[in-house]
């Protein structure tokens, strides 16, 4: 996940304050999809079989997962939380996202 981290900030600049906003794994997967990688934590990767996303893996992270990635490197300014979309009919259940704001730490060179 690092290297994606990398190419979506890498595309906002040079910025000491990466914004993020990442799937959380409570989030209710739909539509049809197969899970392409299990973590020990509880991320875990999908593969959507149908609709938009069809063909794309998608990471769905845990907020252990999230701080692990940036806790070396970033200090939170808003810590990681998560928003929860309820879906519009006939697509079931919710949608989670977590939502922070980082501030690189000054002797941090990744992001850069």
């Amino acid at each position: 996940m690092p290297a994606l981290m990398d190419q979506a900030n890498g595309r906002r600049g040079n910025s000491q304050v990466p914004v993020t906003s990442d799937d959380d794994s409570a989030t209710d997967v739909w539509p049809r999809h197969q899970v392409t990688e299990q973590d020990p934590d509880g991320g875990f990767t999908v593969c959507y079989l149908t609709g938009p996303k069809q063909g794309l893996d998608i990471h769905f992270f845990t907020s252990a997962e999230l701080n692990e990635l940036f806790a070396a490197e970033f200090t939170p300014v808003i810590p990681p939380r998560i928003q929860q979309t309820r879906r519009e009919p006939p697509q079931p259940g919710q949608w989670s996202q977590w939502e922070a704001i980082w501030r690189k730490n000054r002797r941090s060179n990744h992001f850069l």
